[in-house]
């Protein structure tokens, strides 16, 4: 069952990545004039943020019982 939890994040996470790397394209397209250095880091980094969001949702979610906030009744 887990691997169709995996699959879903899997394919999310490539059509995150896929749809920055075309508004990135399109970006390109409209303003040409940047170095190929900078061409290439923003295409990494089409891939790398959707992958950093998901780190820090997931330590959000699971931070430890010492870290979370006392319930006040």
């Amino acid at each position: 069952m887990y691997w169709v939890a995996w699959a879903f994040v899997i394919c999310a996470y490539l059509a995150i990545s896929v749809f920055a790397v075309y508004m990135t394209w399109r970006e390109h397209q409209r303003n040409p004039h940047r170095s190929i250095v900078m061409t290439g880091i923003s295409y990494l980094l089409c891939a790398a943020w959707p992958l950093a969001a998901a780190v820090l949702f997931a330590f959000a979610q699971w931070r430890p019982a010492e870290f979370a906030p006392a319930d006040r009744d």
